[in-house]
């Protein structure tokens, strides 16, 4: 978290993060999920007593093993595409 505004015993900061998962078995390690999250923590202390409310957005990306299986899997339906402007 960095802050950005501190007004007495209230601060407002940015907060952001990237986890990853990766595929340690493989020989290629690859990427099997990252999840990426930025927020806005709105902080309160007094004393002992401290206290966050935040506003965040998480976004989740699947890696390599799901994008080569959608490829290969439209692959396999052999998929035509109609084209309506064509005779």
């Amino acid at each position: 978290m960095i802050g950005l505004v501190r007004a007495g015993a209230w601060e407002v900061a940015i907060a952001a993060g990237l986890f990853s998962q990766f595929n340690m078995a493989s020989a290629t390690n690859d990427l099997i999920d990252a999840d990426y999250r930025i927020g806005l923590p709105l902080t309160y202390r007094r004393g002992a007593f401290a206290s966050r409310f935040q506003l965040y957005h998480q976004s989740s990306h699947l890696g390599d093993p799901v994008v080569s299986w959608r490829r290969n899997f439209f692959r396999s339906l052999k998929v035509r595409i109609f084209d309506a402007n064509r005779n």
